[in-house]
């Protein structure tokens, strides 16, 4: 399969609300700075085939052809054109490692999912960055708050193995959306990549929220205080591809709120 095949635009889904602070903790859509986002998509990628076991993580695989993950400055790891990319590619299709969808059990359906996981994508899943919020929160679910993208029609949250580490830019250079026909998360270039570039997305947060959701100050040059806390227009240029959603006003109140399991922020 071309790694190059196109894809179809599809509504990427917003945070899953698992409680009153769950609505930060994935990449979400809402606008930042002022430029046109919605570039059209390549066709779906065909489904994997059934007869392929275990079914690969990445169909196609990417991975040393058109991307690699390696250092970036200042940001941990990140995900780097190996080559120059037309716009409009297909960079990565990726199913997830984990999924979290609260079942509202008392116990954490994630510690059960983790601990099934094999011993090469455990070490894959906890070598991901973490950023805690609260003491009460467990490493685990750091990570996922720190790296999920929202899937399933809002119902979950997913990590992935590659497209966990790619890194933020309020002025992105690609895109992505989740493709329940084919299980997986799709993203491709808006423009023209050149060899060495690293793939970023929009995480569709003000300035300020980067810091307090993600542990990061954001230095891409196109996060200002009178760009990404300023945008109120309702035209979406995060990195989904989905329509504008109230997210961002939620996130207000809990935040002017100051309290989180307790705790001030």
């Amino acid at each position: 399969m071309k790694a190059a095949e196109a894809i179809e635009a599809l509504s990427t889904p917003t945070t899953p609300s698992i409680d009153k602070l769950e609505i930060t903790l994935s990449i979400s859509p809402k606008p930042t700075l002022s430029f046109e986002h919605h570039i059209s998509a390549p066709p779906t990628p065909s489904p994997t085939r059934s007869s392929l076991s275990p079914a690969p993580v990445r169909d196609p695989d990417t991975i040393g052809t058109l991307i690699e993950i390696r250092q970036s400055e200042d940001k941990g790891l990140g995900v780097f054109a190996l080559c120059d990319i037309p716009p409009r590619t297909i960079l990565l299709c990726e199913s997830p490692l984990v999924i979290l969808q609260d079942n509202g059990a008392r116990a954490d359906p994630l510690d059960a999912t983790v601990n099934a996981l094999s011993p090469e994508r455990k070490k894959s899943f906890f070598s991901l960055y973490s950023y805690s919020r609260s003491k009460h929160e467990s490493l685990s679910r750091s990570i996922v708050y720190s790296n999920g993208y929202s899937i399933k029609n809002d119902l979950a949250t997913g990590l992935f193995e590659t497209a966990s580490r790619i890194n933020h830019s309020c002025v992105p250079n690609s895109q992505y959306t989740w493709k329940d026909s084919i299980g997986k998360i799709v993203f491709w270039n808006r423009f023209k990549l050149l060899a060495g570039e690293e793939v970023t997305v929009d995480y569709g947060h003000k300035k300020k929220y980067l810091k307090r959701i993600y542990g990061f100050d954001c230095t891409c040059g196109g996060c200002t205080d009178s760009g990404s806390d300023a945008r109120s227009d309702g035209v979406s240029s995060s990195g989904s591809d989905s329509g504008v959603t109230d997210d961002m006003g939620r996130i207000d109140e809990i935040l002017h709120e100051g309290v989180v399991e307790g705790e001030k922020v």
